[in-house]
């Protein structure tokens, strides 16, 4: 269900909510309000509302969506700016690094087994998989 205020009909600009009456007695209140989630795109208001229903669990939100923990931990990001809030830099994790070494193809699948493992023998400096360096 779409929830977000429609823009003007006449040029397209957006609409600020002035009115708000009880469904129960018909008290009307005027002023300007501000409606937090009406701003959102299609696609920010469908993850919030994904997100309250799972109850802020993003791994239950992993199971239900096609984005991994990563792109929903960015997800939830973007729904925070867009609500006008601050997101503090995040490093990843040593094996979010290390994951993501393997995605871009800086290393191969046994380095990044033998890093995830904490292999000693390996580093930080693991050469990129196929520079021929590899002994397999």
């Amino acid at each position: 269900m779409d929830h977000s205020v429609p823009s003007c009909p006449t040029c397209g600009g957006p609409l600020t909510a002035v009115r708000l009456t009880c469904d129960s007695c018909q008290v009307s209140v005027e002023g300007r309000f501000r409606v937090p989630f009406a701003d959102l795109t299609p696609e920010l208001a469908a993850f919030a509302e994904r997100f309250i229903r799972a109850r802020g669990n993003l791994k239950a939100l992993e199971r239900i969506t096609d984005l991994s923990y990563p792109g929903l931990r960015s997800r939830l990001d973007e729904l925070v700016v867009a609500l006008g809030g601050e997101v503090e830099e995040r490093r990843p994790s040593p094996g979010e690094a290390v994951l993501e070494r393997l995605r871009s193809g800086e290393i191969s699948a046994g380095d990044a087994l033998a890093l995830l493992r904490g292999d000693p023998a390996l580093s930080e400096d693991v050469p990129a998989k196929g520079d021929g360096s590899d002994e397999s």
